[in-house]
């Protein structure tokens, strides 16, 4: 997995004046390993692909973990392909599959790293990173014109979530840079309309 995260950003083809444009054939191979090496998981530690079977009450740390590895290298897959889309202004069908695939990876990735965020202590910067990273770039995807035709109900609904998990982010207190990330990321989200609304039947007064 380390060494498949290592390559999963290389789905880019350079030119004689080297400008990188997308490489969709290498995306595909590199999606291919990645779903092989899920396919060589233990049986005890292979992850549901569906949010819809996602148990946070009986999650296993460990199948968890590699739960969101696996969706990270799928965005970086892909991200090549958003960045194509943000560059040209345009999109063919191809490269709209290829940027729907990003959507679907992040919609996948969140619910899971969110838990990870909160168990995986000694790994909590590292996904703490991600998780800024990650919604950065979803919300890119919101702000270009080219991919308004893409299936983006499941984003939109999902970077709700995110404002909310942005706010209960843990630990924040005890480190200053965890702080920084927390409160630019929620700026971000407010100033795309997302930000997390208390639900007046839990106020006290």
């Amino acid at each position: 997995m380390r060494r498949l995260l290592h390559r999963c950003n290389s789905a880019v083809t350079y030119s004689a004046d080297n400008r990188p444009s997308y490489a969709p054939g290498i995306a595909l191979e590199l999606e291919r390993q990645v779903d092989e090496w899920y396919e060589y998981l233990p049986a005890n530690i292979r992850f549901p692909k569906e949010t819809s079977k996602l148990r946070v009450d009986w999650i296993d740390s460990l199948s968890n973990f590699l739960n969101v590895q696996y969706y990270c290298c799928k965005l970086s897959i892909y991200w090549p392909a958003v960045y194509q889309a943000v560059q040209d202004g345009a999109v063919n069908v191809h490269l709209r599959g290829h940027c729907q695939r990003f959507i679907d990876s992040y919609v996948q990735l969140l619910p899971r790293i969110c838990v990870a965020i909160d168990v995986c202590q000694i790994y909590k910067w590292t996904l703490s990173i991600t998780f800024f990273v990650t919604t950065l770039s979803a919300l890119k995807v919101l702000d270009t014109p080219c991919l308004s035709s893409a299936s983006l109900d499941a984003l939109r609904q999902c970077l709700s979530s995110a404002a909310v998990a942005a706010v209960d982010w843990k630990g924040t207190e005890s480190s200053a840079s965890l702080g920084i990330l927390q409160h630019t990321l929620n700026r971000r989200l407010q100033d795309a309309a997302y930000q997390y609304i208390a639900d007046p039947s839990t106020s006290t007064s």
